[in-house]
């Protein structure tokens, strides 16, 4: 235990002073500076799909990958789809697919030090999605509903004992285990082709997060019980509920596009907690882009734009206010040049 009026910690080769802390992290965790040294991590990979065609109009696709690795678990994870088409416009679509990311070794210097993070566990997520494909001649749309559930979550929250917040902020904020979480929403997607050189198409899309946990969840020290259950019902942290894009491209002759890119980003959701502030409010940006094709030479092109048109406010939630009460700003109109060449 380390307990000093000005405490400096180090890592990554980096200082922070906290003043009047109690800091009650492994010491060997706050003042190295080459915590990854020696550390290494080696993975191998194996992927089999096929399709199998059931009937006339319908598909089968089975899929299974398996991963190794020297420092966590080996995992396996399934692929299941069908396709289903109707008549030639209409299509139908149901998958059942898992995937997992794997933990980094940042975790273990914003963990507690309690055992309340398993290493060697992956993240993993199971999602079954339903969903159905129109095409036209000009037109395409579909619809997409899905229902995830997130194990073993990293997530941050912060430590009760480490301090009030009032005092300054400290690494109270360490990263746990959450058992579970889900998601579910839909995605409304569609594109329309009006004439060889005028398209435009966009998305529509409603996701609700929320942690799994039980009563108890309040009453534990750290932000946490010991069955590793959430807060029940909150929100996810920095989540948005609605998302939308359209795009609009014209080509002006046979080499010149242009392109408006319209984006809606919700309210975020703060940090379970983190009661005084409202949700992170929503934003909408507008983009230009102008592409040249093949200028002076062939594969050679020269996109230019200008993003954020209207320079409107846009910013990224802070886990809480006494690490950064205004959020994390981000660059208003910018101008953008881009060469690219290929051969």
């Amino acid at each position: 235990m380390m307990d000093n009026d000005a405490l400096t910690k180090k890592y990554f080769g980096k200082e922070e002073k906290y003043f009047g802390i109690t800091s009650n992290y492994p010491e060997e965790i706050i003042v190295s500076d080459n915590h990854l040294s020696g550390r290494n991590r080696a993975i191998g990979s194996l992927f089999v799909q096929d399709d199998f065609s059931l009937t006339g109009n319908l598909n089968l696709t089975m899929g299974l990958r398996y991963d190794h690795y020297n420092d966590l678990e080996n995992m396996v994870t399934p692929r299941l789809a069908m396709v289903y088409r109707l008549k030639d416009h209409h299509i139908f679509k149901a998958q059942y697919a898992e995937g997992f990311k794997s933990s980094t070794y940042i975790v273990d210097i914003f963990k507690p030090e309690d055992e309340y993070i398993n290493d060697e566990e992956h993240e993993r997520i199971r999602t079954i999605e339903l969903g159905y494909i129109y095409k036209g001649i000009d037109t395409d749309a579909r619809i997409t509903l899905f229902h995830s559930k997130i194990n073993d979550l990293v997530s941050p929250f912060y430590d009760k004992t480490k301090t009030d917040f009032s005092e300054g902020f400290n690494r109270a904020f360490v990263n746990i285990s959450i058992e579970e979480a889900e998601t579910w929403g839909f995605e409304l997607e569609f594109e329309k082709r009006l004439n060889r050189s005028f398209r435009v198409n966009g998305n529509l899309s409603y996701v609700k997060t929320k942690y799994l946990g039980d009563e108890n969840y309040q009453n534990s020290r750290l932000i946490y019980v010991e069955k590793k259950k959430g807060p029940d019902g909150e929100d996810m942290f920095g989540a948005a509920d609605w998302l939308a894009n359209f795009d609009i491209i014209y080509r002006l002759v046979e080499d010149v596009a242009l392109a408006v890119h319209y984006r809606y980003v919700g309210k975020r959701h703060r940090i379970y907690k983190d009661s005084e502030r409202e949700s992170l409010n929503a934003y909408q940006t507008v983009d230009l882009t102008l592409n040249i094709y093949n200028l002076f030479h062939e594969g050679l092109t020269l996109r230019m734009g200008l993003k954020n048109v209207f320079d409107d406010d846009v910013a990224y939630p802070s886990m809480h206010k006494y690490l950064y009460e205004n959020d994390f700003p981000r660059a208003g109109r910018e101008w953008w040049v881009q060469w690219n060449y290929e051969f």
